[in-house]
């Protein structure tokens, strides 16, 4: 995926000056998802969670010059930030790949569903 691309739509640019920062915070972005989720073939994270780096892509564009913050404001406009980018997609996370390590197992006549992945963060 572009993600150049569709973070530069998010935020609005149609200039190339931003490219070489929004680089940089796409591949910060990317590398700490992969940390956060079982390990995947080849280091490539699932389609289904390419708009996790978009927005937290975004949201780190548009807090330049104010990393570290909780808080600002500015000419009576103030803005909080969240602790951790990532906190607000946890639950998507898990549910992700909670549904994708499910199998099932037909057992006498019934089905039973068993979490296969041990490598799931939390049940």
């Amino acid at each position: 995926m572009d993600y150049l691309k569709k973070v530069k739509t998010r935020i609005g640019l149609t200039d190339d000056l931003q490219d070489e920062q929004l680089k940089t915070i796409i591949e910060n972005v990317e590398a700490e998802l992969l940390s956060r989720i079982p390990k995947q073939p080849d280091d490539v994270i699932p389609s289904e969670l390419d708009f996790i780096v978009i927005e937290v892509s975004s949201k780190r564009y548009n807090r330049i010059g104010a990393e570290g913050m909780t808080s600002e404001s500015v000419d009576g406009r103030s803005n909080s930030f969240e602790a951790n980018d990532f906190d607000a997609y946890d639950k998507i996370i898990d549910a992700f790949f909670q549904l994708i390590h499910l199998s099932v197992k037909v057992v006498s006549d019934s089905i039973e569903i068993q979490q296969t992945c041990s490598i799931c963060r939390r049940n």
